[in-house]
């Protein structure tokens, strides 16, 4: 797992600010160097997929940063089984974003980087997952 970066992924959604949605990352490098991203996008179509939308871009932000780092191994721990489904076509994408996430991959990603999903529970105690709530829902305070 030398060339291996491991990444936490979450979304956030809250309607007391529904034009916007947040993105928490953790990405865990093989030395034990963590890296945290936590950021609000307001795109109107990905708004409305609300948390999702967070999960979806957290999710393509910790592919192409693994890319930008030269790994060629990625394992996503996440709590929202579309985030896998959707790549592995267990889903089909319905619309205009989640087609976009998979062109995302297939397009920019697959070529380059070898893709893990593991789906974890939310809010049952995994640290990580724990933090990455956190920093999604950090992103939308007022």
């Amino acid at each position: 797992m030398k060339n291996t970066l491991i990444a936490y992924v979450d979304g956030s959604y809250t309607v007391n600010n529904p034009t916007k949605y947040g993105c928490g990352l953790i990405l865990i490098e093989p030395n034990g160097n963590e890296i945290e991203f936590s950021y609000a996008n307001s795109n109107k179509q990905a708004v409305k997929l609300r948390n999702v939308a967070g999960e979806l871009s957290a999710t393509m932000t910790a592919m192409s940063e693994a890319i930008k780092m030269g790994y060629k191994e990625l394992i996503i721990y996440h709590d929202y089984t579309g985030i896998r489904c959707w790549i592995t076509q267990e889903w089909r994408c319905k619309n205009d974003i989640t087609q976009a996430y998979r062109n995302f991959y297939e397009r920019q990603i697959k070529d380059d980087l070898d893709v893990h999903f593991v789906w974890v529970k939310g809010h049952s105690g995994d640290e990580y997952n724990e933090r990455v709530d956190k920093l999604a829902r950090k992103s939308l305070e007022l």
